[in-house]
């Protein structure tokens, strides 16, 4: 299997492996949680976190 992922920037790919990127996307994830709680009331949370449901739907192509 081919686990080798490109990603163009300007013709510059940071990511050689599927792992790398799945482990930059869970860093995300992580830091992203730690921003919802920090700065968004309780009850606000939902409301980021279906938005972000959303853009993640969109990224897998389903309609949200």
């Amino acid at each position: 299997m081919n686990t080798n992922i490109t990603v163009l920037n300007q013709g510059f790919s940071k990511y050689s492996r599927k792992e790398d990127v799945f482990a930059d996307l869970v860093t995300v994830v992580k830091g992203t949680e730690r921003v919802i709680n920090t700065y968004f009331r309780q009850y606000e949370v939902k409301e980021v976190s279906q938005k972000i449901d959303e853009l993640l739907k969109g990224l897998s192509g389903q309609s949200p």
